[in-house]
């Protein structure tokens, strides 16, 4: 069986902000109209990152230390010595059952 959870990983809590600079002149006219972005003299747009997104190196682990800290009420816990994050039922365990967390990188 397999489960994909859509979007895990976007919006998952920072422990520490990133920051990105965006050419302002790749943002589109309707982003401007529609909220206050100050662009720089440079010509850049800097942002801060406060949540998980597509392209962070972070991501994965970030997702990946999120979901054993939800699982583990629940019996979860990851294997050891696994690259795939997978988790186990301490009860299952004789029957083998896992599933696994796979990122994109």
């Amino acid at each position: 069986m397999c489960i994909d959870i859509k979007n895990f990983y976007l919006g998952t809590p920072m422990k520490y902000f990133q920051y990105m600079r965006i050419k302002a002149d790749i943002i589109p006219a309707e982003v401007y109209a529609e909220y206050d972005v100050p662009v720089n003299p440079d010509g850049y747009v800097y942002v801060e990152i406060r949540r998980g997104m597509y392209g962070l190196k972070e991501a994965g682990k970030i997702a990946f230390d999120q979901l054993v800290k939800k699982l583990a009420p629940f019996g979860y816990s990851p294997v050891e010595h696994t690259p795939l994050g997978k988790f186990i039922i301490p009860e299952l365990n004789s029957c083998h059952q896992a599933f696994g967390l796979l990122t994109a990188g």
